[in-house]
């Protein structure tokens, strides 16, 4: 929110973050771009000790990522040129 703000931008909406089993949600909306983020560790064993499948988990590999060198440049690439 402070990188959009350094841009002049306050027509940033983000709605109520919730806590629940599957993670945290948040929704965020700046520059016509509405944005769900949901974090979620998988950090519970079971009784054997072992994680159980998550057959909804997708893997996404590093190379698929890009990495950017600012916050400012993070924001552009969420919600577009302001």
């Amino acid at each position: 929110m402070q990188e959009l703000g350094k841009k002049g931008r306050r027509d940033i909406e983000i709605l109520r973050a919730e806590i629940d089993f599957a993670g945290y949600d948040l929704v965020v909306e700046c520059n016509g771009v509405l944005l769900h983020v949901q974090a979620a560790l998988h950090t519970r064993l079971n009784r054997m000790g072992t994680r159980s499948l998550r057959p909804n988990l997708r893997v996404i590999s590093e190379s698929k990522f890009k990495e950017l060198a600012t916050m400012g440049d993070l924001v552009t690439r969420l919600f577009g040129a302001m």
